[in-house]
């Protein structure tokens, strides 16, 4: 194979692969916030405050941290902008994982039916990692393609430097990849946690492929893999302090449930390292099913741990993953450097460090195996180069063509299954009914499906949704919230006001509770109360913007503008209700009180929002023709007239403010063309006339008048009028 076609063969399946991950995630960038990505982006205050150096290195995963900082300076809280980053990073991490398989089986011998299908084995690994329906678990759940995915790609992307620096015979291209290698290490640790195993991945991948079974060669690599788990575990010891390790280790760690989510018996029950880690051997079964058939998968479960270890469902998964593991080590025994093994032990080292004695509220997420995919894809790609060398020899197929196509036929469906499956990330209303599909026993899946219809303003369905998420979960305060938002949006404020009551008495600690009830007293004019309470909610949260904001209503409400005018402007900018509606609210109330630089400021600042561009453009008008500046008012007056062209009483008042201007000429022309349309409407003989005179044609002036005295106008217009060429004559206007 000369070079020119070793080129072709490394470059041509890679690109295939990005189209079509592109095809079968493209519809997807629109898509809406989901889950946590909410919590974590839109309303972490940090996002729109943080510095990079407040950032940098302050925690196991600041880099997710520094990215959503620098997406929101990019497009606010667009979710194109997150989720385009989520899927270019999936994109070039499945990239990576087709060049490191590459790699690996080029090492192989010769005349291995390995080595010979290596490009169509890392085509189909790369394949399956990038389309299957599992990964949109990661991809497409933004904070965790975050997490998760750039703990994948950093971790794929030391093996690759690896293999690179033990494939270059150049001294300086040896050094340039261990330069990337290091660099990626002393990334790893700022991604997610599950980056500690990145070093065990790299010396499973130098054993089987490097070495291939040599423990000799291995040794001559030991500061190479010294370095890297002195480096990786030095950096989780300082991030995560000594002592998070030894209560690891001596299963100390205990849990408890979070609100909606239960996963014990009872809600004071914790969960403990060893009663985790016996209900793992079920989700690790189903974390394998899922790849072969991934129509169950579900972004939340309801999955609770196992009674004891002799329960069917401990007993039997724990059966079948010894038989498993017993049967790798049967084919260690036959051959030290078997790949079917390496293939299942890559599985098993990325997904146990969650499915151990490391306990979690969460018993089960299916993004938790991203990194582990790519060992089950090894094996089913195996599988499929078997079937087709099968294939290509029955049938006589030599051409490379056609076997690139029949490749690329076999991942179609896989692509329009994952089109199809990340349908359920559209909208909050889809992506919940899904999981109360999925997880009908979890009150978080009913109590948040009742707040996905309550943003689309179906508040009398949510109601039962929340009273069975209370039913399931008696101190689950977040329904009780939830339920009273919809009492009030129906007018029924007294039961809004009890079902926060009742949420105040399972969780006191609930700034949007107080925050809530008090719009409700709000609402029924009892002010004294309302500010009491969003006092409360300030000093649970000082950032909660809403707070700020329904504390500024109240004290407009009691007159007291100034104070009210403070809030406004604390809610904008010193906390995280930065929409729209709050700085017309700010801008509005300074235009009151006569500051119109804050006027200004919080107009322009709409304008940059998504909503109430016109309210923006015509409060920057108001406020600079009160500031007796018309001129500076003229630009915006021709974005709104952009808007809104066939508007008289704009074009009016943009004649009027180009008047004030001193435009005359353009002035006149308004008019004129109003006057064309409307020849009745009297003020704008008026102002004809005015524009004349000042452009020194006095007679043209008083020859527009004495016209429209002419068509013996109602005395009610004429009278006026009259005097009005009285007083031009006199050089008195």
């Amino acid at each position: 194979m000369n070079k020119n076609t070793n080129l072709f063969y490394y470059s041509v399946p890679p690109f295939i692969l990005i189209i079509m991950a592109i095809i079968s995630y493209a519809a997807s960038v629109t898509y809406e916030f989901q889950f946590d990505d909410l919590a974590n982006i839109v309303n972490n205050f940090q996002v729109r405050t943080g510095g990079f150096w407040d950032i940098f290195l302050a925690n196991t995963r600041w880099i997710s941290q520094a990215l959503n900082t620098f997406y929101y300076q990019l497009g606010k809280f667009d979710p194109f902008v997150y989720r385009f980053a989520s899927i270019t990073s999936h994109i070039l991490t499945g990239t990576i994982v087709y060049f490191v398989i590459c790699l690996l089986l080029r090492r192989l011998k010769h005349d291995t039916f390995l080595y010979q299908q290596r490009f169509t084995i890392s085509f189909l690994v790369a394949g399956f990692f990038l389309l299957h329906p599992v990964q949109s678990q990661t991809v497409s759940y933004i904070i965790q393609g975050q997490l998760e995915g750039l703990a994948a790609l950093v971790t794929l992307s030391m093996i690759l430097f690896f293999l690179l620096y033990m494939t270059f015979t150049s001294t300086a291209a040896r050094v340039g990849a261990l330069i990337g290698m290091y660099t990626c290490m002393l990334l790893a640790p700022g991604t997610k946690e599950i980056a500690i195993i990145s070093p065990l991945l790299i010396l499973l991948v130098d054993w089987f492929f490097v070495a291939q079974g040599n423990l000799h060669s291995l040794k001559k690599r030991w500061w190479l893999h010294l370095s890297l788990f002195v480096g990786i575990f030095g950096m989780y010891i300082y991030f995560l302090k000594p002592e998070y390790f030894t209560t690891i280790l001596g299963l100390k760690m205990e849990l408890h449930n979070n609100m909606g989510n239960m996963l014990t018996e009872t809600r004071d029950e914790r969960i403990t390292p060893l009663w985790y880690c016996i209900s793992q051997f079920k989700v690790i079964l189903h974390y394998i099913g899922i790849f072969f058939w991934p129509f169950t998968i579900s972004v939340d479960y309801d999955w609770v741990l196992v009674d004891h270890f002799f329960s069917l469902d401990c007993i039997i998964p724990f059966l079948l993953l010894l038989a498993l593991g017993c049967y790798v080590l049967y084919r260690l025994y036959k051959n030290k450097v078997d790949i079917v093994s390496f293939a299942i032990v890559w599985f098993f080292i990325a997904v146990l460090p969650r499915s151990s004695i490391i306990p979690s509220t969460e018993l089960v997420a299916d993004y938790k195996t991203y990194l582990a995919s790519v060992g089950l894809f090894f094996l089913a790609a195996y599988a499929a180069a078997l079937a087709l060398a099968w294939i290509e020899k029955r049938f006589g197929i030599h051409k490379y063509f056609i076997h690139l196509l029949l490749m690329s036929c076999l991942l179609v469906p896989l692509g329009y299954a994952l089109y199809e499956r990340n349908k359920v990330w559209r909208t909050g209303e889809e992506f919940w009914l899904n999981i109360l599909q999925n997880a009908p026993r979890k009150a978080r899946a009913y109590n948040n499906y009742g707040v996905s219809l309550c943003a689309k303003h179906k508040n009398e369905e949510a109601i039962p949704y929340f009273k069975k998420a209370m039913e399931l979960d008696k101190i689950y305060s977040d329904p009780h919230n939830n339920i009273a938002v919809a009492y009030g949006a129906t007018g029924k404020l007294d039961e809004a006001i009890k079902a926060l009551e009742n949420s105040i008495k399972i969780c006191p600690v609930q700034p949007e509770a107080y925050n809530n009830m008090a719009s409700f007293y709000l609402e029924k004019n009892e002010f004294a109360r309302a500010e009491e309470l969003l006092n409360r909610a300030l000093n649970l949260r000082k950032h909660y913007g809403k707070a700020h904001f329904n504390l500024g209503r109240t004290y407009y409400a009691m007159g007291q503008k100034e104070k009210a005018w403070g809030c406004f402007k604390n809610a904008c900018l010193k906390a995280d209700f930065d929409t729209a509606d709050a700085f017309n609210f700010y801008a509005g109330v300074s235009l009151e009180l006569k500051k119109y630089e804050d006027a200004l400021f919080g107009y322009k600042k709409m304008l940059e929002l998504p909503g109430g561009r016109r309210d923006a453009l015509s409060g920057i008008i108001n406020t600079y023709l009160l500031k007796g500046e018309p001129e500076k008012s003229l630009p915006y007056f021709q974005q709104l007239i952009q808007m809104f062209p066939k508007e008289q009483d704009l074009q009016l008042k943009y004649a009027e403010a180009l008047f004030a201007a001193k435009e005359y000429q353009a002035a006149l022309d308004i008019f004129n063309s109003i006057l064309k349309a409307n020849p009745g409407f009297v003020p704008a003989y008026v102002k004809v006339a005015l524009c004349l005179e000042r452009l020194g044609k006095k007679q043209d002036a008083y020859a527009v008048i004495e016209n429209f005295l002419a068509q013996n106008p109602p005395e009610e217009f004429a009278t006026p009028v009259k005097n009005f060429l009285k007083d031009l004559k006199a050089g008195k206007v």
